[in-house]
């Protein structure tokens, strides 16, 4: 691949899955309102570490944006991956042309 051309990026859309927000505008909200995602983490029990805080991503039932068995058998972080369609409704494509990459989400 030339490393001189210029880069192209495509954004096919938006998405998120986050400690401020499940959508692009519920966490741009809560960034322009300046609240914060980090608060004391409930998933699992801190007691026996030094730090017991962290950004969780809360009431996000993965069984609603997939198959439930799948979203049952996975932790939280693999439902994330596992998702059919990014979050957001992003369309991408991947390239199989020789010297381009392939396009992802994650």
């Amino acid at each position: 691949m030339d490393q001189s051309a210029p880069h192209r990026v495509v954004v096919t859309g938006l998405g998120a899955i986050a400690s401020l927000g499940h959508t692009v505008d519920a966490f741009w909200a809560s960034l322009v309102a300046g609240r914060s995602g980090i608060d004391r983490v409930t998933q699992f029990d801190t007691t026996d570490y030094a730090c017991q805080i962290g950004a969780e991503v809360r009431d996000w039932d993965a069984a609603q944006h997939m198959d439930p068995k799948d979203a049952r058998r996975n932790d939280r972080l693999h439902a994330v991956r596992l998702l059919r369609r990014p979050p957001g409704g992003a369309r991408c494509r991947s390239s199989t042309r020789p010297g381009r990459m392939a396009t992802g989400w994650a």
